[in-house]
């Protein structure tokens, strides 16, 4: 065979492959292809126009692809296009050409379709498989921090999964990307630690990752950021010094002489509270508070009395609040009245309340219906030298205001 007619017969293998192709039959046409180099090179090795053979073959005429009736009847191994087909692995070897059959008809090639399946399931199974896994959390904790240059540092992981429990599986704890000993197992709160030291300072990124012994739970991680500090300078000694300041100051109170006198208006009557001096001049400043309870209001001809329920009062200051002393809560006659429990005038918590603060109250008594004559009652002011020191944030500074007066919120 000459090359004209090899690129003849190569020209005609391939324009039958591009008609596979258009009939998406893309595995047959890669296999027309191999089958035609493989035919070629049975023509070289018995004796063709290439390796001097005496006549060149003739070119059948081109056939039509096979018909699937025709497909059904060929035998194992054989196309009536293209011939007996012979296995795309050939060897040539001086003169020689030996080839190998598999069995299988064209027909049978799996296609790179099919092919591309079977390797995505596997993965696709496994990222279904993770998706099932219950997730986990985990924390990591160090103390001291910040540590000191060969220092011991306890490292405390902490897993759990949500809505709580505690899965069994092991922490391996690190440092940057270096592990810092063996895995930990976690007890039945979830919980490991394991003690270590650093010996260079800066700050240093811990973590500690999670694998559960169950493949019914997902790992997690958890990180921390420790600062290291380096050793101090040596110290030759601690001497303790101490200082006692003796306590100074005292503490009073004293009330305008009354009596006072209400006056009706309506279903009401009104009046104002005598004043009461604080002053105090202790050097600890424990705080302080004042109170008032009003008795029953009873009337003398007759023994008719009513309620202290029914008088209320709003805690008034004369001139300014000192030193972070505070007013009381206003309490509303019969509603509930400062006739059941008393209610707080004024007050100053420890660390504050310094000087002297003067207060009073306006006083409001509601009058029952068909209730004629004169009736006389009592308020009782009552004071405690010590309060507290307040909880709020500006508890330092006496201008803050605590939440609440002592007592609650009368």
């Amino acid at each position: 065979m000459s090359p004209r007619q090899v690129r003849g017969r190569l020209r005609r293998a391939v324009a039958w492959s591009a008609r596979a192709i258009s009939s998406a039959r893309r595995s047959i046409a890669v296999a027309a292809v191999a089958l035609a180099i493989a035919a070629l090179a049975w023509e070289v090795a018995t004796g063709s126009g290439l390796l001097g053979a005496a006549a060149p073959a003739a070119v059948a005429p081109e056939k039509a692809a096979d018909t699937p009736a025709e497909r059904a009847a060929s035998p194992p191994g054989f196309n009536s296009t293209t011939g007996p087909q012979p296995s795309p692995h050939v060897r040539l070897a001086a003169g020689t050409a030996t080839t190998r059959h598999t069995g299988s008809t064209v027909g049978e090639q799996p296609s790179a379709a099919t092919q591309a399946s079977a390797t995505a399931h596997p993965s696709s199974a496994a990222h279904e498989e993770d998706h099932k896994r219950r997730p986990t959390t985990t924390t990591l904790a160090a103390s001291p921090n910040p540590a000191t240059v060969g220092g011991k540092v306890t490292l405390t992981a902490t897993e759990r999964i949500s809505g709580g429990g505690h899965p069994a599986g092991h922490v391996q704890f690190e440092v940057g990307d270096a592990d810092i000993g063996s895995p930990v197992e976690v007890d039945a709160g979830g919980v490991a630690a394991m003690t270590t030291t650093f010996s260079a300072p800066g700050k240093q990124s811990l973590s500690a990752e999670f694998t559960p012994t169950s493949a019914s739970y997902a790992g997690s991680k958890g990180t921390f950021s420790l600062v290291v500090r380096p050793v101090p300078a040596n110290v030759a000694g601690i001497e303790t010094i101490s200082v006692t300041v003796p306590r100074t100051g005292a503490f009073t109170v004293t009330i305008q002489p009354g009596p006072v006198q209400l006056t009706p208006s309506g279903a009401t009557a009104t009046g104002r509270l005598p004043r009461v001096t604080v002053t105090d001049t202790r050097n600890w400043r424990p705080g302080w508070s004042l109170s008032g309870q009003a008795s029953r209001f009873t009337y003398s001809r007759t023994g008719r009395s009513v309620s202290g329920n029914q008088l209320g009062w709003v805690p008034t200051v004369v001139g300014s609040l000192h030193d972070g002393a505070k007013l009381g809560r206003k309490v509303n006659p019969a509603r509930p009245g400062i006739g059941s429990a008393p209610a707080t005038l004024a007050f100053a918590p420890a660390g504050c309340g310094s000087g002297t603060n003067i207060f009073s109250a306006n006083l409001t008594l509601e009058i029952p219906r068909a209730v004629g004559g004169r009736y006389t009652g009592t308020v009782t002011i009552t004071y405690v030298e010590s309060q507290p020191a307040p909880t709020d944030d500006d508890h330092g500074v006496c201008g803050g205001s605590p939440s609440r007066p002592p007592g609650g919120d009368r």
